[in-house]
């Protein structure tokens, strides 16, 4: 185990039923049942006398220091292929996803509330950031669903952009903030993001003018919205 890796995870000499190897493996393979269920699926290759107990494998995933995930994630990740690209341009679409885990009402941060005085549901928010051409991921965060905020996520993630001049930042609605846009203009970064009618009031697009072009011909316009796509080829009012 090198240097770096002694300091991000706290193995010791003694040999144990759980390699940090096999407590590595177990938490990346795990599906969503109990975990007695995917820890027998994971060790049901050894003898009886020689399948560790949960209890040691609650003190084995003690072990791993909070930066360890995100530690394999990038290094992992770094090492994969990333020769594709659209035309010359890296691809990158950002969207973002909750999960669930156990039911914790005193989490305020994580419990989401329900509504109708039912029981509410504890979630974490994953934000990722996805190159298409190459199938992988580029960065992701993860917050508490409470307390979660995309733009602020989509912004740190834009830090881990390499190459600003070819890339392009696909997004979809919840994104569309001056802030962002701020901040990937500063990057010098190209970008779509999809955002509500530019006829509904309140929304961000809305009453947007788009300057005419050199010759006097109004830009063509291409439109998705929820209510289907549509083509406008003059300057909104």
């Amino acid at each position: 185990m090198s240097f770096t890796l002694a300091l991000i995870f706290r193995e010791n000499v003694r040999k144990r039923k759980i390699s940090f190897r096999d407590t590595i493996l177990s938490l990346l393979t795990m599906q969503g049942d109990f975990l007695s269920t995917t820890s027998h699926d994971f060790f049901q290759h050894r003898l009886t006398a020689d399948i560790p107990s949960l209890s040691a494998l609650h003190q084995q995933r003690a072990k791993l220091l909070p930066d360890a995930m995100c530690y394999l994630f990038y290094h992992f990740t770094q090492r994969l292929s990333a020769g594709q690209t659209y035309d010359g341009f890296q691809l990158l679409a950002c969207d973002g996803s909750d999960l669930n885990i156990s039911y914790d009402p005193d989490d305020r941060e994580s419990c989401k509330p329900s509504g109708n005085g039912k029981r509410g549901s504890n979630q974490l928010h994953l934000h990722a950031l996805y190159d298409l051409c190459n199938k992988k991921h580029a960065d992701i965060r993860i917050e508490k669903t409470m307390v979660s905020n995309e733009s602020r996520a989509l912004v740190q993630m834009l830090e881990s952009v390499n190459s600003p001049a070819k890339t392009i930042i696909l997004v979809d609605r919840g994104y569309e903030t001056y802030h962002v846009f701020t901040h990937i203009m500063a990057k010098g970064l190209a970008f779509v993001i999809r955002t509500k009618d530019i006829s509904r009031k309140g929304e961000i697009a809305y009453g947007f003018r788009l300057l005419d072009r050199e010759l006097g011909q109004r830009p063509k316009i291409l439109c998705y919205t929820e209510y289907g796509t549509f083509e406008k080829r003059s300057c909104p009012v």
